[in-house]
Formats: C-alpha cells, structure tokens, sequence
C-alpha cells in the first residue's frame, strides 16, 4: 500500500542524508546488504512524523587516509561486510618491495653449506659483530692483534660470493650473519690490500715495542750496577774471602755455594752474618740492583737479532697511508738507542774490570741470582737474630728465684783485758 500523506500544517523537508557511495569492486564478494535504517521512507527527514520518534543523527564521516591499493581493497571488503553484518575478512600483505628475505629461507642459497658453517663458526669465535669488524677494517684499528686481523682476513670472500649474494640476498631485512659479512665485505674497495697494511702495522709495532723494552730494561740494569756502590764493596768483600781477586760477576752465584771447612756454612751465609754484624749499609744492595731481576734469559745476542729484524721489516713497509715512512723513523729511533746502550755497557764493564765481548745479558742475570742469595740468607740470619734478642728479653722481664741466705758464723770477739791487768 502507499505511505499515508504528511500531516497538514507539517511541511515535508529535504533529506540531508547524501546518497550511498557507489558499489566498490571488492576480492571477497559479498551478499546483497539491505538498507540499514529505512523502515520508513522519511525516517532520515528532521521532521518527524506524529508518533514517530526521532532517529539519531548520522556521526560525520572520517577523513579517508592514504593507502594502498592493497589497504584499499581490503578497507573497501571490510566496509561493504559491515552493512551486511559479516567479520572483515583479514587483509593480504602486499608483496615487498625492494626488500627481500634471506637466501637461505627463499630456496636460493649462494653459499655452499661448508662454505656457511666456515662463516658462522668462526664469526662466533671472533666474537664481534659484523659492522663492529667492518669498521675496525676501515680505520685498522691498532688496538687489534695481528692474529685476529689473520683470521679476519682469511673470512674475506671471494668476488664470485659477493656477486652470487647480492643477487640473492640484496639488503634484506632476514639476512642472515653470513650473508651480512659476505655483503659488507663485498663492498668495502681493496679489502685484501687494506688487511694486508692494517697486519703489517700491527706485527712492525709491535716488534719496535719488543725490541724498545727489552733495550729498556738492559739499560736500567746497567745503570743500576753503575750507580750502587754498595754492590761494588759486597763483590770485594766477596773477592776477599775467597781469595780470588779475578772472579768475574757472572761467576758470583756459584762462587757463593762454596762451603766452609766444617761441610755447614756456605759462603754467602757467611757473608750475610759479617755483612749484618759489621757493614748493614751494604746490604743496600739488593734494592739497588733490583732492575736486573727483569732481564730474563733472553741475551744480548736475541736484542741485537731483534733491532735488527726491524730495520730489515721497515724496508718491505708498504707506501700506503704514509707507513713506510713511519717505519723508517722508528726503526732510525731504535738503531740509535741501541747503540747508546753499547756505549753504557762497555764502560761498566770497563769498570768492574769485566771483559768487554762478554754477553752482557748473562751478566745482568749473574747479579741478579746473587742478590738473590744474599737476600736469602741475610733474612734467615735477621730472623736467627730476632729470636735470640726476644729470648733474652723474656729472660730479663722473667722473676729470678730469690737466692738462698748464706749462713754467716759468729767470730769470737776477743776478750778485752781488764784496765790495768798485765797483757798475757
């Protein structure tokens, strides 16, 4: 039947609802979606009618944000599925763009699996993350040991790697830790030359730094022997006792094992007690010769081969970055303070009367067990002495049993005469 007419007196206003969008092409198809609140036909006017109640007002629409044609499709059936009442369907992941997944999870691997598992391990045994190694690589890090730049650069793939990775890989956000490596090492220019400089660097000082400390610590012992005087009277005194006055310091340690006539007392013993009874001050000695406990077995001959495995290194210095010259420097540096300290050890041994051609590294060690020694015995002799001083004080603090009284005979008094008796 036809809607009745409108009240008179009531006049019937525009519709202000705007009509419906056209239909949106949509994946998923949809059923037919009835008409959501026109159970009459003037239920949108603002006019109502006699007994009707009002109908609420429509919410004003939502801005429309950007998307894509992927988000707009599935806006579109979600939409079109709420005026029929159904659940959006879930919306399809457009396909990525120049970003793509790892090699290994798509089925096109560029690395054989030896070839991975040679990556991965030893990665996990450096320790240290890729753009951690990259960065050391660029700006050859000196606080990096030559081994590891050698392992590092033992890694380093070939061109045929790279390539086959940077087809497959590209800059994935899945990339894997060896397709990262191979990819970083693939693009830094030069990378075999530029491990080759940073491991020269690296072995060139650290040979200066072996041969600068190990010229250091002879230096100081043979200062340090020049300057005690205390070490010059024990090693006469030394001399004296056996008689020997051409026994050479390197002969010292062995000189002191000698043992008296009674098999007990050795010589340094000896030497210790005469030494704390009558000279103390010259027990000074065996601070002062301290700087020879640091030269070790290494001789004079392995420093010289050191300095000179320096000045033979500096001459295959490679030009880049300034390095050659830098080497030529230090090894200019090392070859002058060497022969500083030639001059420092003939005139010691010009001193002590020490034959000039001697290894002067074995006389160093020779003084240095010596004081040893000494510094042995002289510390037994102090703790002997110690005791025997607190024996003697506990036995004058201890109370001394009262002595017994001795008895004391009564002498006759001899009898005095009479006044005026006759003497007998």
């Amino acid at each position: 039947a036809p809607p009745p007419p409108p009240p008179i007196g009531h006049a019937v206003r525009p519709c202000t609802v705007p009509p419906p969008a056209p239909p949106v092409a949509s994946a998923v198809p949809q059923p037919h979606a009835p008409a959501l609140g026109l159970s009459t036909p003037h239920a949108h006017c603002e006019g109502p009618s006699r007994g009707e109640q009002r109908a609420p007002p429509l919410p004003p629409p939502l801005p429309t944000p950007h998307v894509t044609t992927g988000d707009a499709l599935a806006s579109a059936s979600a939409s079109a599925s709420a005026c029929g009442g159904l659940s959006a369907p879930k919306a399809v992941p457009a396909a990525p763009g120049p970003l793509q997944q790892s090699a290994v999870s798509s089925g096109r691997d560029p690395l054989s699996a030896p070839r991975r598992r040679q990556l991965e391990a030893a990665l996990r045994t450096l320790n240290c993350p890729v753009s951690d190694l990259m960065g050391a690589a660029l700006k050859m890090d000196p606080g990096c040991t030559a081994q590891f730049v050698e392992q590092f650069a033992y890694l380093v793939p070939s061109t045929a790697e790279f390539e086959a990775a940077r087809r497959c890989c590209g800059d994935g956000p899945l990339l894997t830790v060896a397709e990262d490596f191979v990819l970083r090492c693939g693009r830094v220019p030069d990378l075999c030359r530029r491990l080759e400089v940073w491991k020269f660097r690296l072995d060139f000082t650290e040979r200066c730094r072996a041969a600068g400390a190990r010229m250091r610590a002879l230096a100081n012992a043979a200062e340090a022997l020049q300057t005690s005087r205390a070490f010059t009277e024990v090693r006469d005194m030394a001399r004296e006792l056996l008689n020997r006055r051409d026994l050479r310091i390197a002969d010292l340690p062995q000189a002191m094992r000698t043992r008296a006539d009674n098999g007990v007392v050795t010589l340094v013993e000896y030497l210790a007690v005469q030494i704390g009874d009558s000279f103390p001050h010259r027990a000074a000695f065996v601070p002062e010769v301290s700087a020879t406990y640091h030269i070790g077995d290494t001789g004079w001959h392995e420093t010289s081969a050191l300095v000179d495995g320096v000045v033979t290194m500096q001459q295959e210095a490679p030009a880049e970055g300034g390095l050659k010259e830098v080497a030529q420097s230090q090894a200019a540096k090392l070859q002058e303070e060497f022969q500083g300290l030639q001059a420092k050890v003939r005139d010691l041994c010009l001193r002590f009367g020490e034959d000039v051609e001697q290894d002067a590294a074995q006389m160093f060690s020779a003084v240095a067990q010596f004081a040893q020694q000494f510094e042995v015995a002289y510390r037994g002799r102090q703790q002997i002495s110690n005791r025997m001083k607190h024996w003697q004080q506990q036995q004058e603090h201890q109370p001394q049993p009262p002595k017994p009284e001795a008895q004391v005979h009564a002498r006759p008094q001899p009898r005095l005469l009479a006044q005026g008796q006759a003497k007998g």
